[in-house]
């Protein structure tokens, strides 16, 4: 229908968000990365950062090897786009689970996603930050604290611009 504009944004991101869920279920990965922003960062519960999209399609896929079984699905909960600038923010809940020898491991939590509306692309994921919130199912759920990335000291605070020089004249 001419003049008709569409879904709104947030309904437009709950789609590509079902989409990259279904692609996941299926291991469509390319699917997948049609959902990501080309420069994507994600923080995954366990603390690993990948940045880009191919190097994600590329770490699930060696998840997926490793845990032929995993099943990983985000649940959006509260979606707020900015339409000034393009961007919106998803809240949810995920659960991701595998078999291992002692059973079936099952991981959840929140995780939070910045979305990114493109001129040829529409909206696409740009980051995402999963955090844990329960485990069960065995030893993967016990986890060591991890050490500090860095011991090196703080950098020192950054100079502001030189003074004007002195005017003679």
């Amino acid at each position: 229908m001419a003049g008709d504009a569409g879904p709104p944004d947030a309904e437009l991101i709950r789609q590509v968000r079902a989409a990259s869920n279904a692609a996941l279920a299926a291991r469509d990965l390319v699917g997948l990365g049609g959902c990501l922003a080309p420069d994507y960062l994600v923080i995954t519960s366990t603390n690993v950062r990948t940045t880009g999209r191919v190097s994600t399609v590329e770490r699930l896929a060696l998840e997926f090897l490793a845990k032929p079984d995993m099943e990983l699905v985000r649940d959006p909960s509260r979606i707020r786009v900015f339409e000034a600038w393009g961007t919106a923010h998803e809240t949810g809940r995920w659960r991701r689970s595998w078999t291992t020898p002692e059973g079936v491991v099952t991981v959840s939590g929140i995780y939070s996603a910045k979305w990114q509306k493109y001129q040829d692309a529409g909206w696409l994921i740009e980051a995402e930050l999963f955090v844990p919130t329960d485990c069960g199912g065995g030893s993967d759920c016990r986890r060591p604290l991890p050490e500090a990335r860095s011991r090196r000291p703080p950098a020192p605070p950054i100079a502001g611009p030189p003074d004007p020089p002195e005017f003679s004249g």
